[in-house]
C-alpha cells in the first residue's frame, strides 16, 4: 500500500466511523436560558458586587470608580471586592459563592483573575493588545453558570480606556 493509498484508506475509516458514530440517538443540546438584562438594583438594594483587580493599583481605581458612579446614580454602596476573594489562586474559577449574584469585573485578563476563565473561553477579549490604546469593551455574558446571574465586563488594556 502507498502512502497515497495509505491516506485515501484512512480517510474512509474516519468518515465511516463518524457514520457510525451518528446514527444512533444524538441527544439534544439545551442551552441555558439568556437573561438580557443585568439589574444592579432589585427592591432597593445592591444587586451586584464590582470585582477589581488585586495586582493592578491602577485598575482597581477605575472599579472604585465604577461603584462610585453607581452609588452615585442610585444612592446605594456597591462592593467592591478584590479578584483574588473570587480566584484564590492565579489561575481559578470563580467560586461557587460569588456565583450567586451578579457581577461587574473591571480590567483585563492580565489584570483581574476572574476574567481569565471568559477570556480563555472567548466570551470577552480584553487583554494587554484588544482593546488597545483609549478603547474599552463593555460585554455582558448572560447567565454564564445557568443560574439566572450575569457577568458584566469593563475591559481596556490601558488606564487611557
Amino acid at each position: 500500500m502507498g502512502v497515497p493509498h495509505f491516506w485515501h484508506a484512512l480517510a474512509v475509516a474516519a468518515a465511516a466511523g463518524l457514520v457510525a458514530s451518528t446514527s444512533g440517538d444524538v441527544p439534544a443540546v439545551v442551552s441555558p436560558p439568556l437573561y438580557p438584562d443585568t439589574p444592579v438594583v432589585v427592591d432597593g438594594q445592591s444587586a451586584c458586587t464590582i470585582i477589581a483587580s488585586s495586582s493592578d493599583p491602577d485598575h482597581a481605581a477605575v472599579a472604585r470608580t465604577v461603584a462610585e458612579t453607581l452609588a452615585g446614580r442610585y444612592g446605594l454602596d456597591f462592593p467592591v471586592l478584590p479578584d483574588t476573594d473570587l480566584c484564590p489562586e492565579p489561575i481559578s474559577s470563580i467560586s461557587e459563592q460569588s456565583r450567586q449574584a451578579n457581577l461587574i469585573v473591571v480590567g483585563n485578563a492580565y489584570t483581574n483573575r476572574a476574567i481569565l476563565g471568559f477570556y480563555a473561553g472567548f466570551r470577552c477579549g480584553a487583554d494587554t493588545h484588544y482593546p488597545g490604546g483609549d478603547g474599552f469593551e463593555l460585554r455582558t455574558i448572560c447567565n454564564p453558570w445557568g443560574n439566572g446571574h450575569n457577568v458584566v465586563v469593563v475591559g481596556f488594556s490601558t488606564i487611557e480606556g
